[in-house]
């Protein structure tokens, strides 16, 4: 659990490239900025094996992904995953 006093000091930690390990309910996860290629290559290297191993990203919704540049989809893309796209509420 993070508790709120931890949030802006788990922040500060991500924008300047370091990597945080999360415990879930069965593995350990690694944290990382997926904008910072510093913090990729870290990841990159602690998980072994080189970067053809894929990795996970989080992203709360569709506009998070094309804003943080991690993504570059179609008009028409975007309104099928808009249209798809479980959990939060797309606007």
């Amino acid at each position: 659990m993070v508790w709120p006093e931890d949030r802006d000091f788990l922040g500060d930690l991500l924008a300047n490239d370091n990597l945080l390990l999360m415990p879930t309910d069965t593995v350990w996860g690694v944290i990382a900025d997926a904008t910072s290629e510093t913090a990729i290559q870290r990841a990159i290297q602690l998980k072994g094996g080189g970067s053809h191993r894929g990795m996970i990203i989080l992203v709360a919704d569709l506009d998070m992904l094309i804003d943080a540049g991690l993504a570059a989809i179609s008009h028409r893309e975007a309104t099928l995953v808009r249209r798809k796209w479980v959990g939060a509420s797309l606007t």
